[in-house]
């Protein structure tokens, strides 16, 4: 008769070792999930850094070709002034209409990946909605390649656009894709604005 007190000690024993246990579960997995957290991989920009020596060398060649200018109307030498007038307007449209808006586009589009590995969507997609208007601008340049070359980016950028609104996993590849082609546009400006001319309506 004397087995029932005992039996009664075990259950208290038995419920205070399931809390146990289910406070050890219980931290285990909040520390998995920390450490899930802290090994999350940093950012790393889609846009390789380059510098800005393709808007000095812009720069240096627009002040060129005014010195030359400059030079040429001292002289009271009509003909090479207005070659020279020629000239120096033209490296200031490149300038204008090219180097300064792609390198905004380029800002743009690290600013995108940015915010949308923040997971700030919306604000990501208006950036790029920006770049493709400047873009557009760039492409109505009369010059062989030049319209071609601001479109190619315009179509990344569409696709981009559509993946992150589906949630792709592919953002992120596209992301890769579309800093490469900005970044290479800048840096190879000479290459990409050969034969380009610049209307005077615009």
């Amino acid at each position: 008769m004397s087995a029932g007190p005992p039996v009664r000690a075990y259950s208290t024993k038995g419920r205070d070792m399931n809390k146990l246990v289910c406070r050890w579960l219980l931290l285990l997995f909040l520390l998995a999930n920390l450490s899930a957290c802290r090994k999350q991989e940093p950012w790393k920009p889609v846009v390789e850094p380059g510098g800005f020596d393709y808007l000095a060398d812009a720069v240096a060649e627009a002040l060129d070709a005014h010195r030359a200018l400059a030079d040429h109307l001292e002289k009271g030498d009509r003909e090479h002034t207005l070659q020279a007038l020629a000239q120096s307007r033209h490296s200031l449209l490149k300038l204008q209409r090219y180097y300064i808006p792609m390198t905004e586009v380029r800002q743009m589009v690290y600013d995108a990946d940015r915010l949308y590995f923040l997971r700030r969507v919306e604000e990501s997609g208006a950036s790029l909605e920006k770049a493709k208007t400047l873009l557009q601008g760039i492409a109505r340049t009369d010059g062989p390649g030049l319209e071609k070359e601001a479109n190619q980016v315009e179509t990344k950028i569409d696709a981009l656009l559509a993946a992150m609104q589906q949630a792709s996993p592919e953002v992120s590849e596209l992301f890769g894709s579309l800093g490469h082609r900005v970044n290479l546009m800048v840096l190879k400006g000479d290459m990409v604005l050969a034969g380009a001319r610049f209307s005077e309506e615009r």
